[in-house]
């Protein structure tokens, strides 16, 4: 019987479906113990009252010392202090998931931050991990805590990103992990991912700015607030959703990428312009049908979340019982709540 204790950093939406999703999984081959720990108080006492976690620890450090996986789902301004903070602290042998919107930063601090023996060997292991969820919730863009549902992963997709030198065994680890949750799990490079998180994450948040800024800007701003609905709402959630200092590092710690994204739309607004300045409405329908129907294509396969493309999990012996937790001393009984 495998006894897996896994500890939840940022109890959000994210990682507070997390908790509910493994709990759900439970059973007598697979133990969890899920510990849970937040800056947001009212968010950890949330997911602990909702039965996300197990244990509520408002200590960072305490949180993480005896875990066998560690979930990183904290707000991404904080991610650097987070790996500081963990990286002397877990045990070895311990797998890290960061569902960190970028990859290539996060392995830097793992790196830098996470113990190593005396070969200088990492001891603590990252595998990088991007939800891909429900497409039942795709137009539901709420983030908070009270939002989370243990089938938020159904019908999904579980991306891991691992370093080039993560070992097999942790790669086994969190994709044994990940395939309990009864998703799919598909494969990229963490260097890929970043190009392409510039242009479906990043120039989402520049563009949302970019627009909202050219309304409350606009002489006419005092009149038009007045007259908003759904279009504007829909096309700004991204402000009211977020920290500043979130959507900052998201685009500036990505930036090349998030430049040559910058200027394929600058080029398709030039080009929009152009049918406006010297085309017809007849134009202007043409560009809207084909986008539409290349849309209509995207969401068809979307709302089915099968991508035959993408690399598949590779074989690996190990199971979640053997491998790294196999190997492992027993440790002491999971941490206790400070609440």
């Amino acid at each position: 019987m495998a006894q897996v204790t896994v500890t939840i950093i940022g109890l959000g939406r994210l990682g507070a479906s997390v908790g509910l999703a493994i709990k759900r999984i439970a059973s007598k081959e697979h133990k969890f113990t899920v510990v849970g720990t937040d800056t947001n108080a009212q968010n950890l006492q949330t997911a602990h009252k909702m039965k996300a976690i197990d244990v509520a620890e408002r200590h960072l450090d305490t949180a993480v010392q005896n875990a066998d996986l560690v979930i990183i789902a904290a707000a991404y301004e904080l991610i650097e202090d987070i790996y500081s903070a963990i990286g002397e602290v877990m045990r070895p042998g311990a797998v890290v998931i960061d569902t960190s919107p970028l990859k290539l930063p996060s392995i830097a601090w793992a790196q830098e931050h996470f113990k190593k023996d005396a070969d200088n060997r990492p001891e603590v292991y990252l595998v990088g991990a991007v939800p891909v969820v429900n497409p039942a919730y795709l137009e539901d863009v709420r983030n908070t805590t009270e939002s989370a549902s243990a089938d938020l992963f159904d019908k999904g997709l579980f991306i891991l990103a691992p370093a080039a030198d993560c070992p097999n065994e942790a790669i086994k680890l969190a994709t044994d992990f990940v395939g309990l949750l009864g998703v799919q799990v598909r494969f990229i490079d963490p260097v890929e991912h970043d190009g392409i998180v510039a242009a479906t994450q990043g120039l989402p948040a520049l563009l949302q700015l970019a627009f909202f800024r050219t309304l409350y800007l606009a002489p006419s701003w005092d009149d038009m607030r007045k007259l908003t609905n759904s279009q504007v709402g829909l096309a700004t959630y991204l402000l009211d959703q977020n920290r500043a200092q979130d959507l900052a590092a998201l685009v500036y710690r990505n930036k090349d990428n998030v430049l040559r994204t910058v200027n394929a739309l600058i080029a398709q607004l030039d080009e929009l312009r152009d049918i406006l300045t010297k085309g017809d409405e007849l134009d202007l329908a043409q560009v809207y049908a084909d986008g539409m129907s290349r849309y209509v294509l995207w969401r068809s396969a979307r709302d089915k979340n099968d991508w035959d493309d993408m690399p598949k999990a590779p074989e690996f012996t190990p199971t979640l019982m053997g491998g790294l937790l196999g190997r492992r001393k027993p440790k002491d009984d999971a941490t206790k709540s400070r609440d």
